[in-house]
């Protein structure tokens, strides 16, 4: 038995984000962005990305960028090989002509150790449900999508076997149906799904909304042999909140925009686990100043990730926002958007700007004007990347004028040491960070 496809229109422009509409046809004029992880959701540079239109190499960020793909729904897939070890994995990514999709995010993982989940997604009645969206989320980057083809089938290839797997079945107009599984290496797991009729569930909001904003170097950088993007990898050590992956998508969104080096200025948001069977995703809300007459700006289409970065915003800006639960019904039918969740004001810093230390004593210095009002220095005796952490900090002791003194251990005559220097205000929900000096012991 068959039904016919879910949904192939669009409406809002909002629903077919979650919705595929067929395969790929029409103009190459559609751009796909993301990153590439590893298991330890480390970024992967120098990989091979490729849909049946394009192909490009990973930054040094991890990051891609795909142009001139067709419209509907491409499969994306993503190889390395290291040591004479092959590294692959694929995402699905959901096209629309002269727009670009972006977070299409793929995890790698070594051959002999992937493995696949497939099925069918029926209804209630038995009816095969043709371009059902199918997640897999392991906690890394965001979720791997399929869509069912015509007989309501889906596959799932190239999953890291060890890890938990929420496997989720959805369709608009439809409840929601999920299981856990994990997977072992080269297995072939068949997960069948039947989602039921929805309801209208009358979602409360999305509760505990909080926010921090950044500015930083918008280019990454290499250190002395070549190294990955520093700034995400720090901000990700600071705070174990921040989302690396949606910190590095969010530069291909400002790459794909076109915007050239100098400042990336974003806001990271945050709320409670908001997890429901009828649940579609996340309308989100923003307003310049401090008000509470919010536009949509975005839909976030992941029901697990209770997250989002907005990035590209101006410095020295103050912005509001809020979160909305979609239901599957919404938009075709009423009271299937919650009220806004609670609104967060906040403001953006300017760049941090530093000048070169001075010896006798060692003091690092920096300029006034990035609206920061306490300061943080950050020694280390590596380029910052990848399992590189500081040696030496004044978490203890902040500054908050234009230098500090160094108090810590001695240093080695001779050796370079790298730092950065983090500016924050308004209680440390508003941070800057300089770029990386350096200097000889």
């Amino acid at each position: 038995m068959k039904k016919s496809t879910v949904f192939c229109t669009l409406s809002l422009g909002l629903a077919a984000l979650l919705a595929g509409c067929g395969g790929a046809t029409g103009p190459l004029t559609s751009t796909i962005t993301g990153i590439v992880l590893d298991v330890d959701s480390n970024p992967v540079r120098d990989a091979r990305v490729w849909t049946h239109d394009a192909e490009t190499r990973t930054s040094s960020s991890g990051t891609y960028v795909l142009t001139a793909n067709r419209a509907g729904e491409l499969r994306v897939r993503a190889e390395i090989v290291k040591d004479g070890v092959t590294y692959r994995g694929s995402n699905w990514a959901l096209n629309f002509e002269d727009e670009q999709t972006q977070n299409v995010n793929i995890v790698v993982g070594a051959v002999h150790t992937l493995a696949t989940v497939r099925g069918t997604v029926r209804d209630l009645d038995g009816f095969f449900l043709e371009n059902a969206n199918v997640f897999a989320y392991n906690g890394i980057g965001s979720s791997v999508r399929v869509f069912t083809n015509a007989n309501g089938d889906y596959e799932l290839t190239e999953l890291i076997s060890g890890f938990t797997y929420t496997v989720t079945a959805s369709a608009r107009t439809y409840s929601n149906d999920a299981v856990d599984v994990v997977l072992t290496p080269l297995e072939v797991r068949t997960v069948n799904f039947v989602l039921g009729d929805p309801g209208i569930p009358n979602f409360d909001p999305p509760t505990n909304l909080d926010a921090v904003t950044w500015v930083s170097p918008a280019d990454p950088g290499r250190g002395p042999t070549g190294g990955q993007d520093p700034y995400a990898h720090f901000k990700k050590k600071y705070d174990p909140r921040y989302r690396q992956e949606s910190f590095l998508a969010g530069i291909t969104r400002a790459q794909g925009r076109g915007l050239g080096t100098g400042l990336l200025v974003e806001t990271d948001l945050f709320w409670d686990e908001f997890l429901h069977p009828e649940l579609l995703g996340f309308g989100i809300y923003r307003a310049p100043g401090a008000t509470s007459f919010l536009d949509f700006l975005d839909f976030s289409s992941d029901p697990m990730a209770p997250f989002y970065v907005d990035i590209g915003i101006n410095p020295d800006s103050t912005y509001s926002y809020g979160v909305t639960a979609l239901a599957t019904l919404f938009p075709d039918f009423p009271n299937t958007e919650s009220d806004l969740s609670n609104i967060v004001v906040v403001d953006t810093l300017n760049e941090l700007e530093l000048l070169n230390v001075t010896f006798g004593p060692l003091t690092f210095r920096w300029l006034s004007g990035s609206g920061a009002d306490e300061y943080l220095v950050f020694l280390f005796d590596r380029f910052p990347g990848v399992e590189v952490d500081w040696i030496w900090d004044n978490q203890g002791d902040p500054a908050f004028g234009t230098s500090y003194q160094y108090d810590g251990p001695g240093l080695t005559p001779g050796h370079t040491y790298y730092y950065l220097v983090l500016g924050t205000a308004n209680g440390g929900f508003s941070r800057t960070i300089s770029r990386i000096g350096s200097f000889q012991g």
